[in-house]
């Protein structure tokens, strides 16, 4: 029987974790894809995961939230995917961050259906906790948002849980280690043709959704030094859409106290009047976190981040430029006079594209070429938070869906 594969974006995994059914999942930038035993559905993305699917099943909203997943917090825009992140003190004791999405909300009633759904099964569950501002002149905090108001999810033990329950359920199959280097539409056979980052033919598919940015971005060959994988003369129709999406880059610092900072009477805030630093969560207050010693994780301002970029440039960070970040950021932590404690545990991390900052399809909410089968969607193609890559996941899968009845 000819096969047929469904490959979309996951969020990353962290290191040596497995899911219920055994697939192991590296660290970092992870490539996998789906293999279908029918000919009922047919999607493809830049980073991929392939699942087997059940004969029979229909085409699943949930994978297309895989296929959109670019998660962050609070109103600024997607961001770091929603990554979970395991460290190891000097002492050996080990340490998990959520260095990337905080937490999320949902208020559009389709989202909101979706994430009781998650919430049923365990996957996420409320951060019902103290939220505010600081004004680092007056030091003083403001807006003290009470328990229950606005209510902001997370995922249960980690923010990594909702993509790797997804793509594990019953019937899906994951590899790793495939990275797609290039997508060319084959007119003759109406097939997209897939060739990984070494030249290796990957195969050919009969639909594609790609969901990350770079997919189709001069941002992946100045990383790469190879075209983007998709190249936009192919797909003409979505050509006439498409820019160049500019981003906005963050630095994460992650904080590890042996006691609580008890001068904080909340458990995030945002920070008025500092250049420095944008949010503050504390990592170990969420639902299913270890509280055996109080971890927080905090958000450099865009100013900063793009202070630090224009004289390091975007490749990968030195150990002495993130050395040197988190020295500056929990300086400035420490200046706001909340926090007198020294941390036993101190580390930086960079997101270069944390944050689409613009949108390319607010209204159609993915973008889509129904002659060649392929879909773009993301958080970029809505709004810049985890409700907008959601939405535009859901609109992808709509696409295809209304192909699939029309056969």
């Amino acid at each position: 029987m000819m096969h047929h594969y469904l490959l979309t974006t996951v969020s990353n995994h962290s290191h040596d974790q497995r899911c219920h059914q055994g697939c192991r999942h590296r660290k970092r930038n992870l490539w996998c894809s789906l293999c279908f035993d029918t000919s009922q559905e047919w999607i493809i993305s830049h980073h991929f995961r392939i699942w087997k699917r059940p004969r029979g099943s229909n085409v699943s909203k949930k994978v297309f939230f895989l296929a959109a997943h670019e998660i962050y917090p609070l109103g600024s825009t997607v961001i770091y995917y929603c990554y979970l992140r395991r460290e190891i003190a000097d002492d050996g004791r080990e340490l998990l961050f959520d260095h990337g999405a905080p937490y999320f909300t949902a208020t559009n009633p389709e989202v909101l259906n979706i994430v009781q759904e998650w919430e049923s099964r365990g996957l996420v569950a409320p951060w019902n906790e103290k939220f505010a501002s600081f004004d680092c002149d007056s030091k003083k905090f403001l807006n003290i948002e009470q328990e229950g108001l606005g209510q902001k999810y997370v995922g249960i033990p980690g923010m990594n849980s909702i993509c790797r329950a997804l793509s594990c359920e019953s019937g899906v199959q994951s590899m790793f280690g495939v990275g797609v280097g290039k997508l060319e539409w084959l007119d003759y056979e109406e097939l997209w043709s897939l060739s990984g980052l070494d030249g290796q033919d990957l195969g050919q598919f009969k639909g594609v959704v790609a969901s990350d940015k770079s997919t189709f971005s001069s941002r992946f060959t100045n990383v790469t030094r190879k075209p983007p994988p998709i190249d936009l003369s192919m797909v003409p129709d979505i050509a006439l859409k498409i820019k160049e999406i500019p981003v906005i880059s963050c630095f994460a610092l992650m904080l590890a106290f042996e006691q609580p900072l008890s001068l904080i009477p909340v458990k995030g805030f945002s920070f008025k009047n500092s250049n420095i630093l944008s949010w503050a969560f504390c990592d170990s207050s969420k639902p299913g976190r270890s509280t055996a010693c109080e971890r927080w994780v905090l958000h450099s301002s865009l100013e900063y981040a793009e202070g630090i970029i224009a004289q390091t440039g975007l490749q990968k960070p030195s150990s002495e430029t993130l050395m040197k970040v988190a020295e500056e950021l929990f300086r400035e932590f420490q200046r706001t006079g909340i926090c007198l404690s020294q941390p036993f545990f101190k580390k930086a991390h960079r997101w270069g594209s944390a944050f689409p900052a613009t949108s390319l399809a607010p209204e159609e909410k993915c973008l889509w070429s129904a002659k060649n089968r392929l879909a773009i969607c993301g958080d970029f193609c809505v709004s810049p938070n985890v409700e907008g890559a959601i939405s535009s996941g859901i609109a992808a899968a709509s696409k295809f869906s209304e192909m699939l009845s029309s056969l």
